[in-house]
């Protein structure tokens, strides 16, 4: 009975929250995750990013970009016929985020390479295998 309650309320919390943002200021407020137990109990964490601040996944992508050559944040690309606008990468920089149809999605950082174009970098000289010997490498 919770979980349907909390679906329910789900979309009233998150449009409360846009009005909140949009009378203050702020960029964006945005409910997490949402647990419960059985006694009926539950919380939700809310995050936000000021005017010209950018989110930590914003913030991860701009770390990981040059490096791995991608498209600037805010690109968008086109997946099983929806378009998506890139947002973000995980805290582990494998998987980028990304928003469509209103609703935040993960992809793979090499899916989203290769849709959006990006060729890979050069790698410089092969690595040779460090347990060959000197002998071996010359043949």
């Amino acid at each position: 009975m919770i979980v349907e309650t909390l679906k329910r309320i789900r979309p009233e919390i998150d449009a409360a929250l846009a009005a909140v943002a949009a009378k203050h200021g702020v960029k964006s407020l945005t409910l997490g995750r949402m647990t419960y137990d059985p006694s009926g109990s539950f919380k939700g964490s809310i995050a936000g990013v000021m005017e010209g601040g950018l989110s930590v996944d914003a913030q991860m992508y701009e770390a990981i970009r040059e490096y791995e050559g991608l498209p600037p944040l805010g690109t968008v690309f086109k997946s099983k016929g929806v378009d998506f606008t890139i947002t973000g990468a995980t805290r582990t920089g494998r998987k980028i985020t990304a928003t469509g149809n209103g609703k935040p999605y993960l992809f793979p950082l090499e899916g989203v390479k290769r849709v959006c174009g990006v060729t890979p970098k050069e790698l410089g000289p092969i690595l040779t295998n460090p347990f060959e010997s000197n002998e071996e490498r010359t043949r």
